[in-house]
């Protein structure tokens, strides 16, 4: 990776983070896929006015991208967040690196070096003195459909990498046309109370809302699509776990969670997995070079 893509890289989970943890006062208001829905529209009606391109991704590819990377992510993991705290939900999601890295070593034949899966286990030893230990066992079933929407996702970014011709805003934009559709249907036929929550939202609800589309969405994907476009999947989902340590943060700044010593110290552990996947090494003659298929 480039200098300015391991810029790119560290910045998504930092966009991802504070609209994640955000996010939570309105998933709690707002029918999720509505939500989702409108967050899409908003950005495709920017992106196309602002900066219109042509598609070149064949639309029933981005199709079937947008059904996993928005519409079944967005539908199993939201409504699994609305039932569990936002600390929780940020350490569970972040089952969506292996997964993502593993079917790209296994269905795009990307090259997995023992570094670099050493440095995810330090990231998720960090992931999870991040976040503690909950004093009592979270309900099954939310947590079961967070990891799903996230197996779903990883899935869904090795389906981008195989079959995207774009890369950056164009993506989105093309994503973003195939997701509106896709999320209000879905609400239409899944949900209630759509205008009702829109006339009742508070201030925070749509700070959460705003926040969420802007910086989690549009700035965050922007990035993330442009790097992806560039770089292996096993370089660039590492750095997703910088989210968690970003979450927490905003968690305690703005919804009044505890910042305990396992924040920190797990936060630091993190950030040194994230260094050792992103390049950060003992001498290569300490390790093998590859693990192949």
């Amino acid at each position: 990776m480039t200098p300015k893509d391991i810029v790119r890289a560290a910045l998504v989970p930092v966009c991802w983070g504070l609209g994640y943890t955000m996010a939570k006062p309105a998933i709690d208001h707002f029918p999720p896929m509505f939500m989702v829905g409108l967050t899409y529209l908003a950005n495709f009606l920017v992106i196309n006015a602002l900066w219109p391109s042509r598609q070149l991704t064949p639309h029933w590819h981005v199709m079937l991208m947008t059904s996993c990377v928005v519409t079944i992510q967005a539908g199993l993991g939201f409504y699994g967040y609305r039932h569990v705290s936002a600390s929780l939900a940020i350490l569970v999601v972040q089952v969506q690196v292996p997964i993502a890295v593993l079917f790209g070593w296994w269905l795009l034949k990307e090259e997995l070096s023992l570094a670099r899966a050493i440095g995810i286990a330090v990231a998720f030893a960090g992931v999870a003195m991040v976040v503690g230990l909950p004093k009592q066992p979270p309900p099954w079933l939310p947590v079961t459909m967070l990891i799903i929407g996230a197996g779903v996702w990883g899935f869904g970014q090795v389906l981008v990498k195989k079959l995207s011709r774009d890369a950056g805003l164009p993506l989105l934009r093309a994503i973003s046309l195939h997701a509106v559709p896709q999320c209000l249907l879905a609400s239409l036929l899944l949900e209630r109370g759509q205008w009702q929550a829109m006339q009742t939202a508070n201030a925070l609800q749509w700070a959460g809302f705003l926040t969420f589309s802007v910086v989690g969405f549009f700035c965050g994907y922007v990035l993330w699509y442009s790097v992806l476009s560039r770089n292996r999947i096993d370089e660039v989902t590492p750095f997703v776990l910088l989210m968690p340590v970003v979450g927490v943060f905003a968690a305690v700044l703005v919804l009044g969670e505890a910042l305990t010593a396992p924040n920190l110290i797990g936060g630091a552990i993190v950030m040194l997995g994230v260094a050792i996947v992103s390049g950060l090494r003992l001498p290569d003659r300490l390790w093998p070079k590859r693990v192949q298929r």
